[in-house]
């Protein structure tokens, strides 16, 4: 990338990032920071979003927690673009009280989740099989404020679909 004039782009460096972190080919948050600081980018907190989006995909749950620690060492302030990653990973990884928890912290300190983190913690919820909590969330939702989008309606008929079966057979029973 040097001999293309490229090598302090970092929104180059982010594409990178997030696609050699969605194939497993970071195993240590700390080496590719280490390693994109030795190459003279500039760190921003996209970068470290990539990287965390690559562990969280994965459900890496203590490496996207990595990024979010190195990312706030380096004096960048965790987004809601980050936190979201955090509540994905730990759906992603079956732990949807984490992901419940990084939601409360989210409002605890005076961000307003989006649609995005809601349907994200209704993703995590229906992971864990929690249906029933999903009707709840997404009431939530709608009573913060927060228009839901196609993704949140589509996973709020999962989450009924499943639990009007449910109801069904212990009718039939």
């Amino acid at each position: 990338m040097k001999h293309r004039g490229l090598w302090r782009s970092g929104a180059i460096y982010a594409v990178l990032v997030d696609i050699y972190g969605q194939y497993g080919r970071f195993q240590n948050a700390e080496e590719c920071v280490l390693a994109l600081k030795s190459e003279g980018v500039q760190l921003s907190a996209n970068m470290f979003c990539a990287l965390a989006n690559g562990y969280a995909q994965q459900g890496l749950c203590e490496q996207t927690v990595k990024v979010l620690q190195l990312m706030e060492t380096e004096g960048i302030e965790p987004n809601l673009i980050m936190l979201n990653l955090l509540i994905n990973a730990f759906g992603i990884a079956g732990r949807h009280l984490e992901a419940l928890s990084i939601f409360h912290y989210i409002k605890e300190i005076g961000i307003s989740p989006d649609v995005v983190t809601y349907s994200t913690l209704m993703k995590a919820f229906i992971r864990a099989k929690k249906y029933d909590q999903v009707l709840g969330i997404y009431e939530e939702m709608q009573s913060a404020g927060c228009t839901p989008d196609r993704k949140a309606r589509e996973l709020l008929q999962t989450a009924l679909g499943v639990l009007e079966k449910r109801q069904g057979r212990g009718s039939k029973s």
